[in-house]
């Protein structure tokens, strides 16, 4: 580690090690963004090893941002040396690869290690944990710090600031404006399954899907005109949060944009895509912040039945309201500055520094 951080006369390079492709989301990266704008902040070097091919409104995002990214080595060995070219002093991981090995080697070079992690993160040592959600049992057995939880969810700043300062109650009109968010990819193709459902519900409802994608526009065009135009279809990006702060009630997956609808206050009806997002299904669930659907798999396999369900969920408006208070209250958005502050604590013990992240 740099001697000079001992006088607090430089700042940290950091580098992200985050999965990130069409096939597996951009849920990790989304997290990633929000320590990051943060670490920036306060003048430390941030380099990127996300692989953001094929998701271009991600990687213009970041790139208005003035991030520096690579791709990172497919080889475990490859990876490794591309970590060390970097000569990072933090390496923060968010990722369900097996990097238990690399990450060892890594952390035996004196490189500080901060992992982001949740129930589906094979296990590694690392010097900070950060479960942005429920606890990671694996995380109990270990030394190392770990924050966890409502308060270590980590939203971005343009999230923040879409966030009230208090609660204020808000009615819905007459048509109930609800917005559909499935991830920035959709790798399991639920937007064409909740089209197909969502036409056969109230002429009192209009509905705005994201991301648009192949199926569901084919969805639309099986749709007679006058249920058609009910819909509105955008392309994943940034903008897609913006629009949804304005909706009555949002159904999202159960994945990282449920936290983040949480902050502002958004009613929920929460559906689980994918096995990773089963503990953040419960935890929401059980807590009664979000309504819960249910599994996508069974929603496709009986359309009728989960229209009902749904039917009788957007009609309980009384408890998704109350739902979305207590999840605001529960979400403040400063997960980051905490987890920073935690970060900044584990490099001065290494270091024995003062002031490094201020």
């Amino acid at each position: 580690m740099n001697a000079e951080y001992a006088e607090g006369t430089a700042p940290l390079r950091i580098t992200i090690l985050s999965d990130s492709s069409a096939r597996v989301g951009v849920g990790h990266v989304m997290r990633c963004v929000a320590l990051a704008e943060e670490l920036e902040r306060k003048g430390n070097d941030v380099t990127w090893l996300a692989d953001l091919s094929g998701i271009g409104w991600l990687n213009e995002l970041l790139r208005q941002a003035g991030a520096t990214s690579q791709v990172p080595e497919p080889s475990l060995p490859r990876l490794i040396d591309q970590v060390r070219e970097l000569h990072p002093d933090v390496l923060i991981v968010d990722s369900y690869q097996n990097l238990a090995q690399p990450i060892q080697e890594l952390r035996g070079n004196g490189i500080r290690i901060v992992g982001i992690v949740d129930e589906a993160t094979p296990r590694f040592e690392a010097d900070l944990y950060i479960c942005p959600g429920p606890p990671v049992a694996w995380t109990d057995q270990t030394d190392s710090a770990v924050i966890s939880g409502p308060g270590a969810i980590l939203i971005r700043k343009a999230l923040r600031q879409r966030r009230q300062p208090t609660w204020t109650e808000r009615e819905a009109g007459s048509m109930l404006s609800i917005a559909v968010r499935l991830g920035g990819t959709d790798a399991s193709g639920a937007a064409a399954t909740m089209i197909r459902i969502l036409s056969k519900l109230s002429r009192r409802t209009r509905f705005d899907v994201v991301p648009s994608t192949p199926g569901a526009e084919d969805a639309l065009t099986e749709l007679p005109a006058n249920i058609r135009e009910r819909f509105t279809t955008r392309p994943a990006g940034s903008d897609a949060f913006e629009a949804a702060a304005d909706a009555d009630i949002v159904i999202s997956a159960a994945g990282v944009s449920a936290w983040e609808f949480a902050c502002i206050g958004r009613p929920l009806i929460l559906v689980q895509v994918a096995e990773n997002q089963a503990a953040n299904y419960a935890f929401f669930t059980k807590n009664g912040w979000a309504q819960g659907w249910g599994l996508l798999d069974d929603l496709v396999a009986d359309k009728e039945r989960a229209g009902e369900r749904l039917a009788a969920l957007l009609a309980d408006r009384y408890n998704w309201r109350e739902g979305a208070k207590e999840a605001w209250q529960a979400v403040d958005g400063l997960g980051a500055l905490r987890a920073i502050s935690e970060i900044t604590d584990v490099v001065r013990s290494s270091a024995d520094a003062r002031d490094l992240l201020d």
